[in-house]
């Protein structure tokens, strides 16, 4: 019974080996792998990269406020799912990343540049300037007495006088500067000469906030030694030199005054001269009013300054012919200038203009300095 039975479960054994081998092409339809791996990797990177740069620049003083406002927002979202698991992985991944930048920048530069800059000098806008002219020959520069008029008389604030004596007069003081007005030179004349109308015309050309200081050293009957350096000559009584005649010559007392309107903050300008009816116009006197103009130069350190001239009253007298020779000077003399006194009249002694004579000559004798120094009128 025991064998029966063992032989019985062998043949059940092989029965079901056997069924097994006559279903294997067939399709476990039980076994579904369903591997719906759906890997919905939503990365919705939303950068909302706002960047209100509200940049407000007021700048009313030409102010460049560039303001760059650079804001690179790099997001690399990188999400690698390497889902190897056969199973229904939904990997559902919103990187909802909302990087809202409201850099409102106002910048408000209110740069209000208030450049005041009140210019009160007139015309060129320049520092006012002391312009002054040394006057210097004999009686025509000196001045004739008694020859003031009402016209002569009116004054301009922005020319002055050195004073060249005291004078109760006028109430000028030696080597003060007072406003100018004849007489210019000696108080006794009591009369114009060239220097008068020479700065009221000359005036006119130059800035408003400019003035004039005229140097008056004429002395009258002078003759051109008298003007030179070093040199000692006799002289007539009434040929006195201020304050008090202790000096031996012109030249030095000239030099002493032209420093005094220096010192004032003045700059010279020009030499202004009017000589020859003492002497001979020769080379020998061109020669000597050439020393006398180097020499100034020198001792005063002038500059390319003009020297101007004028010729001796035409008439009978004959001075015709020594006008010919004055006219010379610009030969030996730099930067020099001769006026003309054509049709001047003169009076009876044929050696001093009429007093008209002197206000057309001193007019001359700015409009040839004007041009000397290159101003316009």
């Amino acid at each position: 019974m025991l064998i029966e039975r063992i032989m019985i479960l062998i043949v059940l054994m092989f029965s079901v080996a056997s069924c097994g081998d006559a279903n294997s092409g067939d399709t476990d339809s039980s076994d579904v792998d369903a591997d719906s791996d759906t890997d919905s990797d939503s990365d919705s990177d939303t950068d909302s990269d706002t960047d209100i740069d509200s940049d407000t620049d007021t700048d009313s003083d030409t102010d460049t406020d560039t303001d760059t406002d650079t804001d690179t927002d790099t997001d690399t979202d990188t999400d690698t799912d390497s889902d190897s698991d056969t199973d229904s992985d939904t990997d559902t991944d919103t990187d909802a990343d909302s990087d809202t930048d409201a850099d409102t920048d106002t910048d408000t530069d209110t740069d209000t540049d208030t450049d005041t800059d009140t210019d009160t000098d007139s015309d060129t806008g320049g520092e006012p300037v002391f312009h002054l002219f040394l006057l210097f020959g004999q009686s025509n520069m000196f001045g004739y007495e008694n020859t003031i008029e009402s016209q002569d008389q009116v004054i301009n604030e922005r020319v002055k006088v050195l004073g060249y004596d005291e004078c109760a007069a006028t109430g000028r003081v030696y080597n003060e500067w007072d406003v100018a007005e004849p007489p210019l030179h000696a108080c006794w004349v009591n009369g114009i000469g060239i220097g008068d109308w020479f700065a009221r015309a000359l005036i006119e050309a130059y800035p408003e906030q400019d003035t004039i200081g005229l140097i008056p050293c004429a002395i009258p009957g002078a003759g051109i030694d008298l003007f030179r350096k070093d040199v000692v000559v006799t002289r007539a009584d009434w040929q006195t030199i201020p304050p008090d005649n202790h000096w031996s010559g012109a030249y030095e007392w000239m030099v002493v005054r032209a420093k005094k309107a220096l010192e004032s903050g003045g700059v010279i300008d020009g030499l202004i001269f009017h000589q020859g009816e003492s002497d001979n116009i020769d080379d020998a006197w061109l020669n000597k009013v050439k020393e006398v103009v180097d020499d100034l130069h020198s001792d005063l350190g002038l500059g390319d300054i003009p020297f101007v001239a004028g010729e001796l009253l035409y008439g009978s007298s004959g001075f015709n012919g020594k006008n010919t020779n004055l006219n010379r000077l610009p030969d030996v003399i730099d930067n020099a200038y001769v006026v003309s006194a054509a049709d001047l009249a003169g009076l009876s002694d044929n050696l001093h203009f009429l007093p008209e004579s002197y206000r057309i000559y001193g007019a001359r004798y700015a409009e040839t300095t004007i041009t000397a120094l290159g101003l316009s009128q």
